[in-house]
């Protein structure tokens, strides 16, 4: 039996408190985990450029002036401030808006500016009731796994109400953007070396770039972590009918490796992962009750309009 719409009404009403609750402590979370990843990025990025230079082309590294020498660590301490301030600023990202007083007049949700609430609850079995584990908005190794919630037209966050999916959105875009800040300064500081002669000068940029943005087929890591080994072969064979293959170091930041690194971070992408499952239920919940009020008003306007003959 269908309910009256008013007493849907009171569980969406229901919801939204949820929903502001959850958006309030998704956003302070993600917060102090980013602060937490840019410090920690930082540092385990120059201590892979360390050993990069020092034991995966010692030789190369020898071979610079002191003056280059310099010049290069000047221009890795550069690289690891980019990104430390780059995976900090993120949470600057435009928010949902429609967290009631939290919002400003141009409609971009302050959250930051508002009173910490209290840990989130588990949700009421009245108003998460769905008879199936749902899949998690969770994370993979680098990053936000594939989230059950389908994605919408491209629209920005900032001109769109806070519902479970514009939240998706808007923490997709967060885990989307540390894996390209992190392939971005891997790219940069490859390209430093090169330009340094501590990489070969010979590899092409493309190889360079997709060194620095996929795990390709080679082993996981080089003399630390944050370091990849590739093999490469050359076109012309060798006297015995081999191919010959050398090998070569690159800087490749992965988040994994980084969080694995300091366990600072391990508790902040725990909430958020279980916070990130509790959207995916939320999500389904509002659809449902969506649907619900729906079919309530379609057989409320069926009465209205019916005449018996």
């Amino acid at each position: 039996m269908i309910r009256s719409v008013q007493t849907i009404e009171n569980d969406l009403a229901a919801l939204e408190n949820i929903l502001q609750r959850l958006a309030q402590d998704l956003y302070s979370t993600y917060q102090d985990y980013l602060t937490e990843l840019g410090q920690s990025a930082r540092r385990q990025f120059i201590l892979a450029s360390y050993h990069l230079c020092t034991q995966g082309f010692p030789e190369a590294f020898l071979r610079l002036s002191f003056q280059e020498r310099q010049n290069l660590q000047g221009d890795i301490r550069a690289l690891g401030q980019e990104v430390q301030q780059r995976l900090t600023d993120l949470i600057k990202r435009p928010f949902p808006s429609g967290l009631g007083s939290n919002a400003d007049s141009s409609g971009t949700a302050t959250v930051h500016d508002a009173e910490p609430l209290p840990p989130l609850a588990p949700l009421e079995p009245e108003l998460l009731d769905l008879g199936v584990n749902q899949p998690s908005n969770g994370i993979a190794e680098t990053g936000i796994a594939e989230t059950a919630i389908a994605p919408e037209a491209p629209t920005h966050p900032m001109t769109q109400p806070l519902t479970p999916r514009t939240l998706a959105h808007w923490q997709d875009s967060i885990e989307d953007a540390i894996v390209e800040t992190l392939q971005d300064i891997s790219h940069a500081a490859n390209r430093c070396f090169q330009d340094a002669d501590i990489l070969s000068d010979v590899l092409p940029d493309a190889l360079i770039e997709i060194a620095s943005k996929a795990d390709m087929i080679a082993e996981s890591s080089g003399p630390a972590p944050n370091l990849l080994k590739l093999r490469l072969e050359t076109e012309s064979k060798s006297a015995d009918g081999e191919m010959p293959s050398a090998q070569i170091t690159v800087i490749h930041m992965r988040l994994s490796e980084i969080e694995f690194a300091n366990p600072e971070l391990m508790p902040g992408r725990t909430k958020i992962r279980d916070l990130s499952t509790r959207l995916t239920q939320l999500h389904h919940e509002y659809r449902r009750k969506h649907h619900e009020k729906a079919i309530a008003e379609a057989e409320s306007a069926w009465r209205s309009s019916w005449v018996e003959d």
